[in-house]
């Protein structure tokens, strides 16, 4: 009777198992699984047939059907059945994996994984080979595919050991790097444990001989990096970290990868931004133009993905990595960082440096990100550094006007600095905005503040500023109006505008700078006095001839009240000499100048007095032309000095005829007669801070490094003592700027 039915039985149970209710799928499923697990001699011999041939059936839903019921046969088979029958279940799975119906595939790969484990490695070792090879076809390769893609679904750990092997064995076939991208998707975890195969065979092939890259090994390596978990990433990302480092030629393909990883893989990389950072950042300093962009591009995948609440904590190591930056471009000649350099290249990690700016926390947070988008500007050509002067100005202006700590201020106000340097004109939209700050800047309690705050506005000085006198003035009030500190900060501020400015300033309010400034020739505070004489020595510059004759007559050349006074009128003339030498006023003024530099100059002076007044005689020479009959005068003066005055003395007047020589060589030439038989006598001296001063001015007025001549020619009584002399000096070695 069973026998009779068992077609129409069969028939029915495998239409159900491709019906769309569930109910029906699995109230077949369970009636097969049953008659096979009860009458499998009976069943199988006509069931199995049945099934080859309706995997051909045209119906989809039968042939799904088809896969569904083999599932449920395998599942309920014996293993002695199952070995009997392996050489049929085979061939049908295998087609049904290859079938051109999504829903037959599936069912095709869940009877494969039952197969698989009933049978064990013989299911994948017949199957998996074949459909690889069908990958090379054009008709079957993309239903081989397909069926590959499910399978790995399945049993990707087992299925993955044949495939992989197969997949990047060299060279990568396009059909293959295919497959490879492909099947990742679905490889899941199982991926990981093949990266150490995959990522080197990527590296070795993603350029070709002329440094091209192969596109479908970068799609195949875009579609390894995207498919890799979280858990993954802690072996994938130092496996690429350690291969950008080194010398080797494959820098820039692990950049690449890396690169691909970070701009696709959506897995959160909080753990990794540090060493990515880290790892990324030195490559932007690579010559190789290639590898330098490839490492850009990673980083700026990296940076863009941090959110903005973790960028400010970033900013430490930001820093240390832009120093590095820095020392590996000190000895090149514009030491500029390629990376940066290329349109938006700073915008790699500026967000990160302005989000530390505007929110870091503590206060430390800010001054550095600050000081690195100092660092960022001064590694930046001006070409490349234009689009973000906007960008960059605003949040330095906004956080330098809140009230933070001066550390803040003063590393903001470097900051702006090198960006109007470097910037330049471009900087003239923000003019108003920068010296409201800056003067703003110039009365805050910390000296450092307020010297960095001059600094910037000597910076902003070198754009083309057209309305001078509203600053000049209010300057001018800022001194009258402080003390001390704040008010010499002023006097610096002052002196830097006015030498840019002068000119267009209106003769009322230059001869109100010079009454003030002569107020403050006597001023209490030392560097109140002096900085007041170094204006009024750039105001002399400006001032009418009948102005500067008056001011020279009755305040700097009667005798000083005080001692703060007499200096103030030395350093006075110094200002003068080294602005306004050569001036009708100062020419007819000339000899009482002498005279009272002269004054000043004896012993009886204290030291600070006779200091200043050896440095105005010096100034003059310095600043005389060849015909100026002062000069040996001048000189005489300062001779004078190192023969008898006090010890500090002489060495001052030693360290100036250095600076004569230096600038003034036409006069000492002239003068050697003069110099040489007091400097011969002098350099014995048993001080050594004279005996010091007067060697390294020897140095200079022999030039014994610079013009041998100078000593051969010289016919005085003193020849032989000079060429000796010489002979000792020259072994000492020529002086630096330093020591001025």
């Amino acid at each position: 009777m069973l026998g009779e039915i068992l077609g129409s039985l069969i028939t029915l149970i495998i239409q159900s198992l491709s019906a769309d209710s569930q109910d029906q799928q699995t109230v077949a499923s369970r009636c097969l699984g049953e008659c096979v697990r009860k009458m499998p001699d009976r069943v199988l011999p006509d069931l199995v047939p049945r099934f080859m041939e309706d995997l051909e059936d045209e119906d989809d839903t039968v042939r799904q059907g088809v896969c569904m019921g083999l599932g449920q046969v395998i599942e309920h088979a014996g293993r002695g059945y199952i070995d009997l029958y392996l050489e049929s279940f085979i061939p049908a799975v295998q087609m049904a994996l290859c079938d051109s119906s999504t829903e037959v595939r599936a069912s095709a790969a869940k009877a494969f994984g039952t197969l698989h484990r009933s049978a064990g490695p013989t299911v994948i070792e017949t199957i998996i080979p074949s459909m690889l090879e069908s990958l090379e076809g054009d008709e079957e390769a993309e239903s081989s595919l397909a069926g590959l893609r499910e399978i790995l679904s399945q049993r990707g750990g087992a299925v993955l050991n044949f495939v992989v092997p197969y997949l990047i064995e060299s060279p990568i076939e396009p059909s293959r790097a295919r497959a490879l991208a492909s099947l990742c998707e679905v490889a899941g975890a199982a991926l990981h444990h093949h990266l150490d195969e995959i990522v080197p065979s990527l590296i070795e092939e993603i350029f070709d001989e002329d440094g091209e890259i192969e596109q479908h090994i970068a799609d195949a390596g875009k579609a390894v990096m995207v498919a890799v978990q979280a858990d993954g990433l802690e072996d994938l990302l130092p496996m690429l970290l350690q291969g950008i480092q080194g010398n080797g030629d494959d820098r820039r393909a692990y950049a690449t990868l890396l690169g691909y990883c970070c701009a696709n893989n959506t897995a959160d990389l909080e753990d990794h931004e540090t060493a990515l950072i880290q790892h990324l950042m030195p490559l932007l300093a690579e010559e190789d133009a290639d590898l330098m962009k490839a490492g850009w591009t990673a980083l700026m995948a990296t940076t863009k993905r941090v959110p903005k609440e973790r960028m400010a904590p970033h900013i430490p190591v930001l820093r240390m990595e832009l120093k590095a930056l820095i020392a590996a471009r000190r000895y090149c000649e514009d030491r500029l960082v390629p990376g940066f350099c290329q349109p938006k290249g700073i915008d790699v990690i500026y967000p990160l440096l302005q989000e530390g700016l505007l929110t870091g926390s503590p206060d430390t947070v800010r001054e550095q990100a600050a000081l690195g988008i100092g660092e960022l500007i001064e590694t930046t050509s001006p070409a490349h550094l234009k689009p973000f002067v906007p960008k960059i100005t605003g949040p330095l202006i906004r956080i330098i006007g809140d009230r933070f700590p001066w550390q803040v201020k003063a590393a903001i106000l470097s900051t702006l600095t090198l960006l109007i340097y470097k910037s330049g004109i471009v900087m003239k939209p923000f003019m108003p905005q920068l010296q409201t700050t800056f003067v703003k800047n110039l009365s805050d309690p910390t000296p450092t503040v307020r010297g960095r705050a001059i600094a910037a506005l000597e910076a902003l000085m070198t754009l083309d500023i057209k309305r001078m006198e509203p600053l000049v003035t209010e300057l001018h009030n800022g001194v009258r109006a402080n003390e001390g500190g704040i008010r010499d900060t002023m006097l610096q501020a002052l002196c830097s505008v006015l030498a840019k400015g002068g000119d267009t300033l209106k003769p009322e309010l230059i001869m109100a700078l010079g009454s003030t400034m002569v107020e403050l020739f006597d001023d209490r505070g030392a560097g109140v006095r002096l900085s007041a004489c170094k204006v009024f020595g750039v105001y002399s510059r400006f001032a009418t001839e009948e102005d500067l004759w008056n001011v020279l007559d009755m305040a700097i050349l009667q005798p000083g009240p005080s001692e703060e006074a007499r200096q103030g009128q030395m350093a006075a003339l110094k200002g003068i000499a080294e602005n306004s030498n050569g001036r009708p006023a100062v020419d007819d003024k000339r000899e009482e100048i002498i005279e009272h530099i002269s004054s000043y100059m004896q012993s009886t002076e204290k030291l600070d007095v006779q200091s200043m007044a050896i440095s105005a005689a010096a100034s003059f020479v310095m600043m005389g032309d060849e015909e100026d009959v002062t000069v040996r005068r001048l000189l005489q003066l300062l001779v004078d000095v190192m023969q008898s005055g006090p010890n500090e003395s002489r060495t001052a007047a030693a360290e100036q005829l250095k600076r004569c020589c230096r600038t003034s060589r036409v006069h000492i030439d002239k003068n050697l007669d003069l110099l040489l038989p007091v400097m011969l006598k002098v350099v014995e001296s048993k001080t050594y801070a004279i005996k010091h001063a007067s060697q390294r001015a020897l140095v200079h007025i022999l030039a014994v490094h610079t013009n041998p001549q100078v000593v051969q020619n010289y016919t005085g009584p003193e020849a032989a003592a000079v060429k000796d002399q010489a002979a000792t000096l020259v072994k000492l070695g020529a002086d630096s700027e330093a020591e001025d």
